[in-house]
């Protein structure tokens, strides 16, 4: 983990609200979400040590205005000194 945290300065997680929420991942074949729960994963990060981010785009699935919304909150975090 050690190596990790000096190589990634940086682990940003951005999904949309309809992808993250409890009643659509149960509605999904096989009932949950891929890669687990992300806000606990990105917890677990920051429990770490590790710099991360999270976000959740509201309204939407895994679409454009998720990663337009996104982009809109990482860009920040990677240009700042």
């Amino acid at each position: 983990m050690d190596t990790f945290k000096q190589k990634v300065k940086l682990v940003f997680v951005g999904y949309g609200s309809r992808e993250v929420d409890p009643a659509a991942r149960r509605a999904r074949p096989g009932g949950g979400a891929l890669g687990g729960d992300p806000k606990a994963n990105t917890d677990a990060l920051q429990a770490a040590g590790v710099n991360t981010r999270y976000y959740v785009s509201p309204e939407t699935a895994h679409e454009w205005q998720s990663w337009r919304r996104s982009l809109h909150e990482f860009a920040p975090l990677v240009f700042k000194d």
